[in-house]
């Protein structure tokens, strides 16, 4: 079964299961910020200034001197008197200026994508990104910290039929994500997609989720070393394609009934995963099962750590095993081979958690 017919198979999933919400809006009590890089060369200048942005591991790109008045873009590099890891802006503006992809900030993957839009500041609650394909709207969600600490994850919440972004505090513990400096970006469909979301317009997905890790290295603090995907059911399903088609930056991923089949964007990233399925009695329309049990094999034969855990819930998230997916996030940052969990899985975790 291909990902497609995978993902039209699920079109009942969480109407039936009963995993709507209300809409209640999203945690996180205050706006978010940005890290920053010093600034470029400025007018007439030539050459970029001394950075003086904070030392955190990821920030946000300083801007080269415009080309009418001598500021050169040149590279990405630290500010004079920044402190090793920082990301202070210093001789040279961003490499967005001279339209490259940025390098990896700090142990991240290589070639992070540039925007095609410009970037919405990202502040608690709805924001509109500019992808290539059309606007499209997320639910984000963060906290103070995201403004002062550095390194914090950014995580992809998908959500399954029938529900709503608010769905995130039921499938991660919301409070510890942004205490770390975490931000939580939870998109919408696009527009007039129906009622079934994620089961089309696959490309227009890939393409926002490009857009958000391009602007948020830019504008934040989050690590390009901690991007991490999370999904239930139609969710779970947009999750393992993005495990596919986004296989360069992703650190780790899990998924709350889902599995399919695909192509990998690249082989040499062995991303970890946490395969969740509620057993045999997964099953709602497409049998999650199955699908999971496939995905699970086709990371192991590639060299992935995966788990394959069987909560027994049937169609649901589990409650028990939420906090060890945010402790899974926390453990496998990208390039974290082996894994630590590797031949001794956490106790929270095993069972139902196996190898």
């Amino acid at each position: 079964m291909t990902l497609r017919q995978t993902l039209v198979s699920s079109l009942f999933v969480a109407v039936i299961a009963g995993c709507s919400e209300s809409a209640e809006g999203v945690m996180g009590p205050s706006q978010g910020g940005s890290g920053s890089r010093g600034s470029g060369g400025s007018a007439g200048a030539g050459a970029g200034g001394t950075g003086a942005g904070g030392t955190g591991i990821t920030g946000t790109a300083g801007t080269g001197g415009s080309a009418a008045t001598g500021g050169s873009a040149g590279t990405d590099s630290a500010g004079t008197g920044g402190s090793t890891g920082s990301k202070d802006g210093g001789t040279a503006g961003s490499s967005a200026d001279g339209g490259t992809p940025l390098p990896p900030p700090d142990g991240g993957p290589a070639d992070i994508p540039m925007p095609t839009g410009a970037c919405p500041d990202f502040v608690q609650g709805d924001v509109t990104f500019n992808p290539a394909g059309g606007t499209r709207k997320v639910a984000m969600t963060l906290s103070d910290a995201s403004r002062t600490v550095n390194g914090g994850p950014l995580i992809f919440y998908w959500y399954a039929t029938g529900s709503n972004p608010t769905e995130a505090r039921r499938g991660l513990p919301i409070a510890e994500v942004t205490s770390a400096g975490g931000i939580v970006v939870a998109p919408y469909d696009v527009a007039g997609a129906g009622t079934f979301p994620w089961l089309s317009q696959l490309t227009q997905h890939d393409a926002l989720f490009d857009e958000v890790l391009a602007c948020a290295v830019q504008k934040t603090k989050i690590s390009a070393a901690r991007i991490h995907a999370l999904g239930f059911s139609a969710g779970a399903l947009m999750t393992t394609h993005l495990s596919f088609a986004r296989s360069k930056y992703m650190a780790s991923v899990a998924t709350y009934s889902g599995g399919a089949k695909g192509e990998f964007q690249e082989t040499n990233n062995k991303f970890a995963a946490m395969i969740m399925t509620g057993g045999m009695n997964d099953i709602v329309v497409s049998n999650f099962y199955t699908s999971s049990q496939q995905w699970f094999q086709t990371l192991k034969t590639g060299g992935h750590f995966a788990m394959f855990c069987d909560h027994g819930g049937g169609h649901s998230i589990p409650a028990r095993l939420v906090p060890g997916v945010w402790q899974f996030f926390v453990d496998h940052p990208y390039g974290r081979v082996p894994s630590p969990y590797q031949g001794h899985l956490p106790a929270a975790i095993a069972p139902p958690c196996i190898e």
